[in-house]
């Protein structure tokens, strides 16, 4: 699952109307979308950054049996932090495996993205 803290690179790929771009960025709407068997849906918004984090953290606490988890990010480096430390609770911090995405995907995403994926059994 990831959020995204800005619209306009969505919008720029093409990947989100010009339309939708707008109006999301004027009700500071923050996408969340999840990717399964390689599909990408939209999974809800939120709109602020604690929002957000929330939701992921709700996503997480939802799967059973978590094998291993990652953190990515593009520059939310302090919300990682925040995000890492409330899903302590549900899986080891230090088995987390925290990363900054590359440009390739960054440049799609935007600034401010971050995402986590699980391995579950």
């Amino acid at each position: 699952m990831a959020f995204f803290q800005t619209l306009e690179y969505l919008e720029r790929g093409g990947r989100l109307g010009k339309g939708k771009a707008l109006l999301g960025t004027l009700l500071h709407v923050k996408p969340l979308i999840t990717v399964q068997d390689g599909e990408v849906q939209p999974f809800g918004r939120a709109r602020t950054t604690r929002g957000a984090l929330q939701r992921l953290y709700d996503f997480v606490n939802a799967l059973l049996h978590i094998r291993g988890l990652s953190i990515m990010y593009t520059t939310l480096s302090k919300e990682v932090e925040i995000l890492a430390k409330l899903l302590a609770p549900l899986f080891p911090q230090d088995r987390i495996i925290v990363t900054q995405v590359g440009s390739t995907l960054g440049t799609h995403t935007g600034p401010g993205t971050l995402a986590v994926a699980a391995l579950v059994e």
